[in-house]
């Protein structure tokens, strides 16, 4: 028998694991550019019902003051 025991979780609580997961390992180590592609290729900009409908993207450094609106 193994160490590990099991437990049950809900699918939300799957999903939110897997997006911290994701976001740290992943999203974390993509290059400026490639977050804009990601974005772009989610619909980002040219779906209507999604946030900034009409725009392309520009992602800058959070420390990066003067790309900042």
């Amino acid at each position: 028998m193994g160490w590990k025991s099991t437990i049950n979780i809900s699918r939300d609580e799957a999903i939110t694991l897997i997006q911290s997961r994701l976001q740290y390992d992943i999203l974390h180590s993509l290059t400026d550019e490639e977050l804009k592609e990601v974005v772009e290729g989610m619909g980002f900009g040219e779906n209507p019902d999604l946030p900034h409908y009409g725009h392309n993207f520009l992602v800058f450094n959070n420390d990066d003051e003067n790309l900042q609106d």
